[in-house]
């Protein structure tokens, strides 16, 4: 999994900084709509990759049938666990903070 990991790192490390370029490049030759239709097509290829590389690691004999009754109580169990709350409570208020501030600094 760290192999992996380091995979994903060195990926994103390299396209914060070509995304900008590439969008430039791609607006100033073929028009803004490109930027679009470079994406959608990207995310389409990842998709295929995705479908394509990727195995269910999980046994078909521990799987369990999707059930909205199930889902919460999965989800209850993962709101009793204080390791869970601990983490992921702090994790996301700032981004909940981001997301309910942006549209009010529209008005300031």
């Amino acid at each position: 999994m760290a192999k992996y990991s380091s995979y994903l790192v060195v990926f994103i490390i390299f396209c914060v900084p070509a995304a900008p370029a590439i969008g430039g490049v791609l607006e100033e030759t073929f028009g803004w709509k490109s930027n679009f239709m470079f994406m959608g097509a990207l995310g389409m290829c990842v998709l295929f990759f995705l479908m394509v590389g990727f195995k269910e690691t999980l046994k078909a004999s521990a799987r369990t049938p999707l059930s909205l009754k199930g889902a919460i109580q999965k989800y209850g169990i993962l709101f009793k666990s204080p390791v869970f709350m601990g983490i992921g409570v702090p994790s996301s208020l700032p981004m909940g903070a981001h997301l309910l501030g942006t549209p009010l600094a529209l008005f300031f």
